[in-house]
């Protein structure tokens, strides 16, 4: 019973001690437009994160639509994405999301997902 009691007090320590993933970036405005006919989406707004630029060793963002598409984007954290275009995507795509993984110094490799709104 002891050892369960430091094993559960361990896990806490843990999951206490991790900041939310959330907390590490966010899309403020995000939008995604598609055309009816399917083509380029275009998206706009602007990804940021709270923490300081020189603990994020590294990142890596995917755009994935609910048409089971999925491509690499290269935004960067406080620049608006202004039309950046995301091309072949198919007619019908009415959900879009950013999955981001960072690696973070003292902290790990984390992932998040940021929900795009349609424009």
């Amino acid at each position: 019973m002891k050892t369960l009691i430091v094993l559960a007090a361990g896990l806490l320590l843990l999951l206490v001690d991790r900041p939310a993933e959330a907390a590490f970036g966010q899309c403020n405005g995000c939008t995604f437009h598609v055309p009816t006919s399917g083509g380029t989406m275009t998206l706009n707004g602007t990804p940021t994160t709270s923490t300081p630029p020189g603990r994020v060793l590294w990142y890596s963002a995917v755009v994935n639509t609910d048409q089971g598409q999925s491509y690499r984007i290269y935004p960067l954290f406080g620049v608006p994405m202004n039309n950046l275009p995301v091309p072949n995507i198919v007619a019908g795509t009415m959900q879009a999301s950013i999955t981001w993984a960072a690696q973070i110094s003292g902290v790990g490799t984390i992932t998040w997902i940021t929900p795009l709104m349609p424009q």
